[in-house]
């Protein structure tokens, strides 16, 4: 409203979560045909790995059309391609739309040097006191000590100070390939019904169930999923305490979050997800029961349990490292379990 009472003409434009996410994904899914390295960064960026490329690519240019390739060219892309993913994020944010620029090592630093210091990924105070002290670019930056960075800025002046340089720490990480179970539905016209909603998303739970069954498997997550007509993105993810493979106590799990579900609009899309599979096995209690082995069974159930809730483990046990120390501090460390 405050933005209309300057401007009386302004036009906005509602954003399609939505539809970004699947956009990125597709072109995740072609991208990885042309390498098996690709790395998601923030919306619009993605960092692939090009070592070892180029005897698949033999000619001049082959690979860098490949890879434009795998975006729409309505969206104008852009490509380069550097030493490390700071370099090569730079090199694209200047090159033109549609067209590719490659930087060697060793033109990295006169590449760096004129580049605005808002271009570094770091907060906004680490960026406006650099400014005070006068420095407005990276090779104002690079031409400091580090040590006296890292003293004056902690840890992220440090990092700083290395992408002026043109030294990226940070690798290109391989996306994790989870098996999952996704069943969705489209819809035309809209619906805005609950009853209708409930009944569309019982029978997509009853196909995914079908298909667990099938696999002798149960999961441990549900994801929810709803796309309204204006593109807004609904999702809800429930974890279950114990991996479910029944569609009548998946249902009991789901239908109240989708009773109290505050949807944004008329829906055209609905989707579920189930992740987290694992084996379904029978289990038979012998004549004498082991309480330590059942409670470690148990132990280890709900370990892996909070793993798939987190994506992590955060519990850990203590190993001794050094029990000869003085130093208290060094006779033990704390190593996550690994479920």
């Amino acid at each position: 409203q405050e933005a209309f009472s300057f401007c009386p003409y302004l036009v906005t434009f509602e954003a399609r979560p939505a539809f970004y996410e699947g956009q990125l994904a597709a072109i995740l899914h072609e991208l990885e045909q042309v390498s098996p390295a690709v790395d998601a960064g923030p919306l619009g960026t993605v960092f692939v790995d090009l070592r070892g490329l180029e005897r698949h690519y033999p000619e001049p240019g082959s690979l860098k059309k490949a890879l434009l390739a795998c975006a729409p060219a309505s969206l104008r892309p852009r490509l380069g391609i550097g030493p490390g993913k700071y370099p090569a994020l730079v090199a694209a944010q200047q090159s033109r739309r549609g067209e590719s620029r490659e930087l060697l090592s060793e033109d990295v630093a006169a590449f760096l040097s004129s580049t605005s210091i808002d271009n570094l990924p770091i907060s906004y105070d680490t960026k406006r006191r650099l400014r005070l002290l006068g420095l407005e670019t990276l090779g104002a930056l690079a031409a400091l000590p580090r040590s006296s960075v890292a003293m004056q800025f902690g840890r992220e002046g440090s990092l700083a100070w290395e992408l002026a340089t043109g030294h990226d720490p940070d690798p290109v990480r391989y996306r994790l390939s989870v098996e999952t179970i996704p069943v969705q539905q489209s819809f035309d016209p809209p619906i805005v019904s609950r009853e209708v909603i409930l009944t569309v998303m019982e029978r997509l739970l009853s196909r995914a169930s079908g298909d667990l069954a099938r696999q002798y498997r149960a999961a441990r997550q549900v994801s929810l999923q709803a796309v309204t007509d204006r593109g807004q993105n609904w999702r809800q993810q429930i974890t279950f305490k114990e991996p479910r493979g029944e569609q009548s106590s998946l249902w009991a799990a789901i239908k109240p979050v989708l009773e109290c579900a505050a949807l944004p609009g008329p829906v055209v899309e609905l989707g579920l997800e189930l992740t987290g599979l694992t084996p379904v096995g029978g289990l038979q209690s012998g004549l004498w029961v082991d309480i330590d082995k059942r409670q470690q069974r148990r132990l280890d159930a709900a370990l892996r349990q909070l793993k798939s809730r987190y994506g992590y483990c955060p519990v850990g046990h203590v190993v001794k490292v050094e029990p000869w120390s003085r130093i208290p501090e060094r006779r033990a460390a704390i190593i996550a379990f690994d479920p």
